[in-house]
């Protein structure tokens, strides 16, 4: 569970699904959600490699920045 700025002025924490429905139903015209999740014994190298590779392939051609 991750809590939304109004779940914070409640009090209350609200589902990452209704997070991102909320992020998407937004007005606002620039936008970035950033996610984070602690990986444990995973090979981050292979992981930053397939990921770049995997975003090249749907034709992107700015900047990638994979943080870890």
């Amino acid at each position: 569970m991750i809590p939304s700025k109004k779940a914070l002025d409640r009090n209350e924490n609200i589902s990452f699904r209704d997070a991102l429905e909320e992020y998407t139903l937004s007005e606002k015209n620039f936008k970035e959600i950033q996610c984070q999740k602690q990986l444990i014994g995973w090979n981050f190298k292979e992981l930053r490699d397939k990921i770049r590779e995997l975003i090249s392939s749907t034709g992107y051609g700015g900047n990638i920045y994979i943080v870890s």
